[in-house]
């Protein structure tokens, strides 16, 4: 479950007081991102991410763009993944336009690249997160096809 492995880590850790604002920064810069990216697929107005002040309000807020991922991902076709978005920041200086998949990925990929990050950061502390194994993940979670 999104966040649940970070009930573990103390406040002072959260916050940054032995790693300076690394943990609770790099945290709200991953969900504020991937937020970001669905907001774009979805062709919502980006807004401001919330202040999350402490790991509750982390694992809620990530519990909550989980759910917009699966509720925007369980409506999606094939076609509407190679739709283009405009995105709303300039890189290189230029405005781009990425396909939805491309997002997708860059959202993936993104979360990945700093869940590393963290993951060195909160072992040296002595918080090791769980090992990600995404195919046991996908065993775990896959439905009973033969029941369909």
């Amino acid at each position: 479950e999104r966040g649940r492995a970070l009930g573990f880590l103390s406040a002072a850790a959260y916050a940054g007081q032995s790693t300076g604002p690394f943990v609770s920064g790099l945290l709200t810069h991953m969900l504020a991102c991937e937020k970001m990216f669905l907001d774009i697929c979805r062709e919502i107005p980006v807004g401001e991410p919330p202040q999350l002040n402490n790991i509750s309000q982390i694992s809620e807020y990530w519990q909550k763009i989980g759910q917009e991922y699966e509720d925007y991902l369980s409506t999606c076709q094939e076609s509407d993944l190679l739709v283009e978005h405009r995105l709303p920041f300039q890189l290189k200086g230029v405005h781009h336009q990425l396909k939805t998949c491309e997002l997708l990925t860059q959202a993936i990929i993104h979360s990945v690249h700093h869940r590393g990050e963290l993951s060195i950061v909160l072992t040296n502390l002595g918080y090791p997160l769980p090992t990600l194994d995404i195919i046991l993940w996908m065993i775990d979670n896959r439905q009973d096809i033969s029941s369909i």
